[in-house]
C-alpha cells in the first residue's frame, strides 16, 4: 500500500503543475504592434498625476495593452481589440460648406484617421469603437 502512494503522489503533481501551465498559457495575451487590446469586466484603478503635482486615483472599466502582453483573469475578464491602424477615408464629401466669403461650396476630400495608442488619447476611441467592425468605424468617423 505504501508503495503505491509516492507515484500517486507524484502524478497528481504532475497533473497539477500540467493544469497550471495550461491555465496560463491559454490565458496570457499579446497584443500585435498595429492592435490594443482592452480588457473589460473588472473595475481598473489608474494612478494619475495632475500638472500641479497632485496624485489621484480614476477608476474605469477597462484597460488597455498596447505592445506589450498581458494575462487574462478567466471567468472575471474578456479581451476586444482596437486597430491602430491608418484608415483611409477616400470619398469624403462635403457639401454646401460655405467659404470665407460665404459662398456655398461642395469639397471632395481624402481623409487618413488614426486611433493613437497613448493611453489619454485611446479612452475615447475604447468608449466608442470596441465593438465596432472597420467598416462601422468609417462610417462613423464620415
Amino acid at each position: 500500500m505504501t508503495s503505491l502512494v509516492a507515484p500517486v503522489v507524484i502524478v497528481i503533481a504532475l497533473a497539477g503543475i500540467f493544469a497550471v501551465f495550461v491555465l496560463f498559457v491559454g490565458n496570457y495575451r499579446k497584443a500585435e504592434p498595429n492592435e490594443a487590446l482592452i480588457f473589460t469586466g473588472r473595475r481598473y484603478k489608474k494612478k494619475v498625476v495632475d500638472e500641479d503635482g497632485t496624485v489621484r486615483f480614476i477608476t474605469r472599466g477597462w484597460r488597455a495593452v498596447v505592445g506589450g502582453a498581458a494575462l487574462r483573469i478567466p471567468i472575471l475578464e474578456n479581451i476586444g481589440h482596437i486597430s491602430l491602424k491608418l484608415i483611409n477615408l477616400t470619398d469624403v464629401r462635403v457639401e454646401k460648406a460655405y467659404s470665407k466669403e460665404g459662398v456655398p461650396v461642395t469639397i471632395d476630400a481624402v481623409a487618413n484617421v488614426h486611433v493613437s495608442g497613448e493611453e489619454d488619447m485611446l479612452a475615447p476611441a475604447v468608449e466608442r469603437f470596441l465593438s465596432a467592425s472597420s467598416d462601422q468605424i468609417k462610417l462613423i468617423i464620415k
